[in-house]
């Protein structure tokens, strides 16, 4: 086996952002600004965090209050992968693979199974370098998501309509033909700067960017003047049917500008180091904004609505925690009192946060409607919770822990223990006090004056002389009371 571990980092910049900055091998559109792909940390094949955390610290020296950064370690673990490694990466520093894909997936089906994870894993990269100019490699990850998959390609819309087709949920899509059922997927594009800051290389790249969403942070009011003039001044020695806007937004953005149906040359150039003004190394941007960021958009296919159960009118499954909001929102918890009120927001509050976890289909778990407003919910076959006249009752199951017990280090543990359970077998409100000398005869006198005591002869269930027949008498006389 040939272990690999490999390290992409993603650097954000602190705005305003310094005018040099570290040199990623990589720039990047939407949140992040760049990204490095580190060496293969495991060049032996045998595990080894300690070069893992290594590396990180060497991260950190490099730190230096312009930009923070993420790293995501990605791993391979199959025969022969290091070779295959080795190869995609060689192949995409030569000019044939610009652009770049990090797309991290999650999915319903083949999350914590490594088997099947790596099986898959193999049949998807095999599927998607079958396209005409595009090459794939994955990676397992240890953060959230179930899978890093890279993809380099000749030009940026063949990665995007790839990577669209993942989410027309009619199972047509590559990633659903090799045994993958999305359930969420972050993608950061980026472009190589070596190949970006060549304006040769870019003058090059025939195809159209379908459109661009720059949002601009103003240093001072108007400042997007002297960018926007800088742009059109570019733009008009260009072919017509280019569309430029330029609006003023609220939020944390003062201006966003649209470009629609831009030459990849033109665009890419507005990004080239020292003089592309959208480029924080320019002088324009130091002298004008504090922060840009890019959203690129493709035309991509309409997207179907995913059915399930062979349904038409899209998804019917119905979590559980949806299932119990609606009944929720009917309830009159303790008759609409601020109490009633107050327990049903909580209620809700839990079962927002549920809903996080649940993907899609509640699988093992089942709500059983008995009549009206009378319902159950079990799950893996064992009630969880039932519903009944305004009330939600937890689960039959006897309970065999007391709370706190276990800390206080009790001599007489058990003793005070079968106590508790004897008082619970009640089934009402019961209090269990247990002090010492001057307190407990306090205790005494409140309760009797309140008229909420019944005195009996003091008993005292630590005493070794007790047999099983006094103790038993003993928890009969309080389940009595």
């Amino acid at each position: 086996m040939r272990n690999i571990c490999r390290p992409f980092t993603l650097y954000s910049d602190f705005l305003p952002p310094a005018k040099t900055s570290r040199d990623w091998k990589y720039l990047a559109y939407g949140y992040f600004d760049g990204v490095n792909i580190g060496d293969n940390l495991l060049e032996d094949g045998i595990w080894n965090f300690e070069k893992m955390w290594l590396y990180l610290e060497s991260e950190k020296l490099h730190l230096d209050g312009s930009y923070t950064e993420q790293t995501i370690f990605g791993f391979r673990t199959e025969e022969d992968s290091c070779e295959e490694d080795m190869q995609f990466w060689k192949d995409i520093e030569s000019d044939k693979y610009p652009f770049l894909f990090l797309i991290l997936i999650q999915d319903e089906v083949n999350g914590g199974n490594l088997n099947g994870l790596c099986y898959n894993r193999r049949r998807l990269e095999t599927g998607l370098s079958a396209n005409k100019g595009v090459s794939a490699i994955s990676y397992l990850t240890l953060d959230s998501s179930d899978l890093l998959l890279v993809l380099a390609c000749e030009e940026y819309s063949a990665g995007t309509k790839l990577i669209d087709s993942f989410h027309t949920g009619d199972g047509s899509s590559v990633l659903s033909q090799n045994g993958w059922n999305l359930y969420f997927s972050y993608t950061i594009p980026a472009i190589r700067k070596s190949f970006l800051n060549n304006s040769d290389k870019i003058a090059g790249l025939n195809g159209i960017l379908d459109s661009a969403y720059i949002h601009i942070i103003e240093k001072y009011p108007g400042g997007i003047k002297e960018v926007y003039n800088v742009i059109n001044d570019k733009w008009s020695g260009e072919a017509t049917g280019i569309k430029t806007e330029k609006k003023a937004v609220l939020g944390c953005n003062d201006e966003l500008i649209i470009m629609k149906g831009i030459p990849w040359s033109l665009f890419l150039s507005f990004y080239q180091d020292e003089t592309g003004v959208l480029n924080h190394s320019s002088s324009v941007y130091q002298k004008n904004i504090i922060g840009v960021t890019t959203i690129l958009g493709e035309e991509g296919k309409e997207r179907g609505v995913r059915e399930r159960d062979g349904g038409s009118g899209g998804d019917k499954a119905v979590t559980v925690s949806e299932s119990l909001r609606k009944e929720c929102q009917v309830l009159r918890l303790d008759n609409e009192s601020g109490r009633g009120r107050m327990v049903r927001k909580e209620i809700l509050s839990v079962l927002n946060s549920l809903e996080k976890y649940e993907k899609g289909e509640s699988v093992g778990n089942q709500i059983t409607f008995n009549g009206y407003l009378k319902w159950k919910l079990t799950g893996n076959g064992r009630e969880l919770l039932h519903y009944e006249e305004g009330r939600f009752h937890f689960s039959d199951e006897k309970q065999t822990e007391v709370m706190g017990l276990d800390a206080l280090h009790l001599e007489n543990e058990k003793d005070i223990k079968d106590t508790i359970y004897a008082l619970k077998e009640q089934a009402h409100g019961t209090s269990a006090v247990f002090l010492d000398g001057k307190a407990f005869e306090d205790e005494l006198d409140r309760l009797d004056r309140n008229n909420r005591l019944c005195r009996i002869k003091p008993v005292s269930i630590s005493k070794s002389e007790y047999g099983e027949e006094e103790k038993k008498r003993f928890r009969e006389l309080l389940i009595g009371l």
